[in-house]
């Protein structure tokens, strides 16, 4: 892997992505030196699994970690590990202040190695942000991170191990426009919602809503999920640009919305369903 970095292969790749899984070691020092230099060459990182904390940070018997894999957890990450975790950490729950990721809708955590379910607890070190947590806010899960020339983004758990397909889809969806984009904050959260620029009204709402989109959402399809990330409605755009939405088999609670046209999707903002 280095020896690419080195030959300069990586030159048109903005981001590496590496789901780590449940492997050990989680990264060796050769690989781990890699990855360093492609974040240092000004590229980014998305990295996610199991056990990668315990393994290289933990100094248990059985782990792996040395002072390159942990430079690269503690100062390019910017993440600290906190504990290894257990099969209560079912849940993955979207930190709702984050701009990027706070509308994704929570998913359960499964068990996909036989009984082997450790989902490391992790916090943000300086300057990273926590993006999502597990059952609980004090009991963190994924961080990202912008340095001054790459950004990462970092889950103590393996992509597989998130049930909703929807939701795996749409975490590496705001990834992939977060992370090589020069877009922060505000200016990020204009930039996807380029399909849509206002929330719907009414909201609460009851039997119906209406959703005002873009032109550049004709031909799309307006998503609405609840907060287990089940797909609820799906309808087309058309032609239209102001879309009434039947609520009327809903029950009351929380949903999310988003809006997919071609290879965009927008942000999700959030719907209160009333009876």
């Amino acid at each position: 892997m280095r020896d690419m970095i080195n030959a300069n292969a990586h030159q048109d790749v903005f981001t590496c992505w590496l789901n780590i899984a449940w492997t050990f070691p989680a990264l060796t020092d050769s690989q781990a030196e890699a990855v360093m230099d492609f974040m240092d060459a000004g590229h980014n990182v998305f990295i996610a699994g199991q056990d990668i904390g315990w393994d290289i940070m933990s100094g248990q018997d059985g782990s792996n970690g040395t002072p390159v894999t942990q430079n690269f957890y503690t100062n390019y990450l910017n993440a600290i590990y906190i504990s290894d975790g257990s099969s209560t950490n079912n849940k993955l729950t979207a930190n709702t202040a984050d701009p990027v990721f706070g509308g994704v809708a929570q998913s359960n955590i499964v068990d996909v190695y036989g009984g082997n379910m450790y989902p490391d607890e992790i916090n943000a070190g300086p300057g990273a942000d926590i993006i999502f947590n597990y059952t609980t806010t004090a009991k963190h899960a994924a961080i990202k991170y912008e340095a001054l020339n790459y950004r990462s983004v970092y889950f103590g758990i393996g992509l597989e191990m998130v049930s909703n397909a929807d939701i795996r889809n749409e975490i590496i969806s705001l990834s992939r426009q977060w992370l090589p984009d020069e877009m922060v904050g505000v200016e990020y959260t204009q930039a996807i919602q380029t399909l849509m620029n206002e929330q719907n009204f009414p909201n609460p709402a009851y039997d119906h809503t209406w959703i005002k989109t873009n032109e550049a959402a004709k031909g799309g399809i307006i998503e609405i999920y609840n907060m287990n990330g089940s797909r609820v409605i799906s309808q087309a755009t058309g032609n239209s640009l102001l879309n009434r939405i039947d609520l009327s088999g809903l029950p009351a609670g929380l949903y999310t919305y988003r809006i997919i046209a071609g290879n965009k999707t927008s942000g999700t903002r959030k719907l209160a369903v009333i009876r």
